[in-house]
């Protein structure tokens, strides 16, 4: 198992007022697609794109990594990734997720846990065969 802390630098992101969005859950899939300041943390097999346009850190251990186009996989990951860009991609399937994004984009769950945009209430999301639920958010 590595130990290694890994920044990309890119562009930064545009003004406006950003949305707070978090989702956290014992056991699922969590798929974010969007920009602003994200953060993402769990056990199990994480996923990044379009890192290039991403300030990004991955801290925690892994047993294998694999570089993509624009991206890497992580395998028995468990750490966090802290997110700062536009148009970031990201997925992780496992335990003990969490994710906050300050900012704009798209969420999908498959699980079990909740979510929630600013203060309002919070909408659960279950394991469910033929679907994802699925959260829009922006300005």
């Amino acid at each position: 198992t590595a130990l290694l802390v890994v920044c990309l630098f890119a562009t930064p992101l545009a003004a406006g007022r950003a949305l707070r969005f978090e989702a956290s859950g014992p056991r699922g899939w969590i798929k974010f697609s969007g920009g602003g300041k994200v953060h993402l943390e769990g056990k199990g097999t994480l996923k990044i794109r379009n890192a290039s346009n991403l300030r990004l850190e991955v801290r925690g251990t892994w047993g294998s990594m694999e570089p993509v186009l624009d991206g890497m996989d992580y395998y028995q990951f468990e750490g966090s990734v802290d997110s700062v860009g536009l148009g970031g991609r990201f997925e992780i399937r496992g335990w003990n997720l969490r994710l906050t994004v300050h900012g704009r984009g798209e969420a999908r769950f498959r699980g079990e846990g909740l979510c929630r945009l600013d203060e309002g209430q919070a909408i659960p999301w279950t394991d469910h065969p033929e679907r994802w639920t699925r959260v829009d958010f922006e300005d």
